[in-house]
């Protein structure tokens, strides 16, 4: 049945699934062509061959930039999870006419989800969605299905796309004005392959002596693209990559480049403040960015990109053809669909917006197995607007009871979507997270306890996971009027809390419009997005509001006490807009000497012929206790960024200049001015 199979998807160039219950895998294997490449994830230790690759289920990433010619995911032994993030990662290794064989030890009692029923359904009744499939229960066939037509294969030592991109080198070379090279595309399409051929290029043909090559990790398809071009020995090291006179080094994404030529593989997990930062001080970046994938994030990466390059000089090209297997191959189809990793533009009704028709609903999740698509909608406008996108939250919003998800729809077609979390702990959970341990789902809890208070076990928390509006209907008040339902639903329903986490710094703005209140600034950056994680929250009950003040106190003064040293390099408009919306007061006088108090007032009186760093000592001062001792701030947004970034977070006048857009010389007059605004206020 199998070999029979295999004959009928090799003829046809596909690549095919396989699932099958009450078989050793050695059985499965025996099935197989032999001498052929295979992977299999299990638990047994006993099944390694020359031909064979065994790896635990837990190591599933290290299958990336690898090729096998068929992948067995076992399931007969103690793991029995089918996770989304391993099904993908292991599918993408599979090269045209291989097998992806799911060996379960029964198709109808196994349970393949680790939270509840529900994803066990989803990815069951999905086996049949795949164009060429063979399912086998108990030795029956239950479902056979192959392609009808035969897919064109022409794997050639490069793609297209890839010999379309080398044509285009010189022009971006030797453009001035053109900074940024960026290749996009899906899962399997060579990208990594590339940069590691253009290197080599850019070296013969430029004489370029050093390149800079930004990864977590050095991808072994990396390697492989540079070999197949280079005429000379390829030298790994732990730090750099010599081949003859070129010296490749290898930083990772935290690390400086100093290079004038910068590769970035997978720009996606670079982040973007790391991005911006590489782009402005580099000659020419070279990136590479997964559109769509478990390691992609959706279309907001390919909006900034779109920016950078707008703003810097640069071209996009879009890779479509993949290099393991054939375009339009069932398998990746299958992959994508089910896991909503492609962009299905076409499916996607547009509509205009008619509030008359729009009505919230919280959705009975048992009904989503009804209406897979509606599902796949839904989850379809959370992953176009988030930064990171993961298979794995399509489980975790089917079976995870902690998880609520609130619709917008219009004439039953989702508009907007909002992935909500309970949270709730136990006093000594609590007790844990303020002793350093991290609860696993419980991140504001985890926050909070950390500030010292144990009475955080009381409050009952609602964290906004995802928020998220279609594409084409952003910017039309949808996502505020959303959040403002959900808050009426979480008072009905005794939730002390309203609290959400981000790593976009640049939606800080839409938080702190719709009311919320900054509690949480994480030290150092996140490392997908490079930036600050910030925490904002709502409170909705008078015990919270007795519970969250002394933090929110706490939280005030750390903010302005540590600007100038931890949160230095935080924008200064976002931590101003932080500081604004703490309407809370944390007393703290501080008191000018008699110098001090003499040297102001020369100041004042000989305005025009001081600078201001003459007062910038008493300026600071000033503003720390004007911060902290008032409720209400009462500076315009222009003068709190020019005094926050001047004088809070201590940044030179050129930083201010960039942070209010404008010239360095206007920047000083603006300074002087804001400064003597602020100080006929605080010393009336």
């Amino acid at each position: 049945m199998i070999r029979e199979f295999l004959e009928d998807i090799r003829s046809r160039n596909s690549r095919g699934l396989l699932v099958i219950d009450h078989r050793d895998v050695l059985d499965v294997v025996r099935e197989l062509p032999p001498n052929e490449n295979i992977l299999i994830l299990t638990e047994r230790e006993n099944l390694s061959r020359n031909n064979i690759d065994v790896l635990p289920h837990s190591m599933y990433i290290k299958v990336l930039g690898r090729e096998y010619d068929h992948a067995i995911i076992d399931l007969t032994g103690k793991y029995r999870h089918l996770r989304p993030n391993m099904l993908c990662a292991v599918a993408e290794t599979i090269r045209a006419g291989g097998l992806l064989t799911i060996l379960l030890p029964d198709l109808e009692r196994s349970r393949l989800g680790v939270y509840g029923y529900r994803y066990d359904k989803y990815i069951k009744n999905s086996f049949r969605e795949c164009e060429s499939h063979l399912i086998i229960h108990n030795e029956d066939i239950v479902s056979r299905r192959v392609i009808d037509k035969k897919l064109e294969r022409n794997f050639e030592k490069l793609t297209e796309d890839q010999r379309n991109l080398l044509s285009k080198l010189e022009e971006f070379y030797e453009n001035p004005d053109m900074r940024i090279l960026a290749v996009k595309g899906g899962r399997g399409r060579g990208k990594t392959y590339i940069l590691g051929y253009l290197s080599y290029i850019l070296h013969r043909k430029y004489n370029v002596p050093t390149i800079d090559l930004v990864t977590e990790d050095l991808p072994r398809s990396f390697i492989e693209g540079l070999k197949n071009i280079s005429e000379e020995k390829v030298e790994l090291y732990r730090r750099f990559i010599k081949v003859g006179k070129l010296t490749i080094r290898i930083v990772h994404p935290s690390s400086r480049t100093t290079s004038p030529i910068v590769l970035i593989d997978e720009a996606s997990r670079i982040g973007t403040s790391r991005i911006r930062r590489i782009v402005a001080r580099s000659f020419k970046i070279i990136m590479t960015l997964t559109t769509f994938g478990y390691e992609g994030c959706g279309r907001f990466f390919e909006h900034f990109i779109d920016d950078l390059c707008r703003k810097y000089g640069g071209l996009v090209i879009d890779f479509k053809e993949p290099v393991r297997y054939c375009k339009d191959d069932p398998l990746e189809k299958w992959i994508n669909k089910i896991f909503v990793l492609d962009y299905d533009k076409s499916i996607i009704p547009k509509i205009d917006i008619d509030w008359s028709r729009t009505r919230l609903k919280i959705v009975n999740k048992d009904l989503l197995l009804r209406d897979v698509e509606y599902f796949r909608a839904i989850v379809r406008i959370l992953r176009d607007a988030h930064y990171r996108h993961s298979p794995d939250d399509i489980e975790t919003i089917l079976d995870s009871d902690d998880h609520i998800l609130v619709i917008y729809e219009q004439n039953g077609i989702p508009v907007a979507a909002c992935h909500v979390r309970r949270e709730h702990a136990t006093k000594r959970e609590v007790r844990k997270a303020m002793s350093g341990t991290v609860l696993r789902g419980l991140s504001t809890i985890t926050i909070l306890s950390r500030y010292g208070t144990q009475n955080v076990y009381k409050l009952s928390i609602w964290r906004i996971h995802r928020i998220a509006v279609r594409i084409d209907l952003q910017r039309r008040g949808i996502g505020s009027s959303m959040l403002r339902e959900i808050e009426n639903i979480a008072k009905e329903n005794n939730v002390d809390v309203l609290s959400a986490l981000f790593s976009r710094n640049e939606v800080t703005h839409f938080w702190l419009r719709n009311g919320y209140m900054m509690f949480y600034i994480s030290p150092r950056y996140n490392k997908v997005t490079g930036e600050h994680n910030i925490g904002v929250l709502k409170i909705l009950s008078e015990k919270g509001r007795n519970i969250l003040v002394p933090i929110l106190q706490d939280f005030k003064r750390r903010l302005v006490l540590s600007a100038s040293s931890i949160y230095r390099e935080l924008d200064s408009e976002i931590l101003a807009e932080g500081l604004k919306s703490l309407s809370v007061v944390s007393p703290l006088r501080l008191s000018l000497s008699s110098l001090q108090e003499r040297r102001l007032r020369i100041f004042l009186e000989n305005f025009d012929r001081y600078d201001v760093e003459y007062v910038q000592d008493i300026v600071y001062m000033k503003l720390i206790e004007y911060l902290l001792n008032n409720e209400k701030i009462n500076i315009s947004d222009l003068d709190l960024v020019v005094l926050v970034c001047k004088f809070l977070q201590g940044k030179s006048v050129k930083d201010v200049a960039a942070s209010i857009n404008t010239c360095e010389d206007s920047a000083k007059i603006i300074v002087k001015n804001v400064v003597k605004r602020f100080l006929a206020q605080v010393t009336a």
